[in-house]
C-alpha cells in the first residue's frame, strides 16, 4: 500500500516487469508498506480515483475506503 501524509491508502495494481530499480522514489512523508495477502481482495473504487505511477514503474490507485484494513487480508 502507498500511504500519503494524510493517511489515505492506495493499492498497488501493476508492477513494471522491466523495472530498473526496486524501490520507488517517494515524495516527503509518503510510504510504501508491503503485505502478503492470504485472502482474496476485491475493491470497488467510486467517485474520483487517483492513479500514481512511481518512477520505478509501479502503479497505485485509490484512495481506498476509509474503513479499509489490510490486516483483514493478511496473517499479521
Amino acid at each position: 500500500l502507498l500511504v500519503n501524509p494524510g493517511g489515505e491508502q492506495f493499492i498497488s495494481l501493476t508492477r513494471d516487469a522491466s523495472r530498473t530499480q526496486e524501490d520507488a522514489t517517494l515524495p516527503t512523508q509518503w510510504a510504501v508498506h508491503e503485505h502478503t495477502l492470504t485472502d482474496t481482495l476485491q475493491l470497488d473504487l467510486f467517485g474520483v480515483v487517483e492513479v500514481y505511477r512511481a518512477d520505478n514503474g509501479d502503479s497505485f490507485q485509490g484512495p481506498l475506503p476509509a474503513d479499509f484494513d489490510i490486516e483483514d487480508y493478511t496473517d499479521l
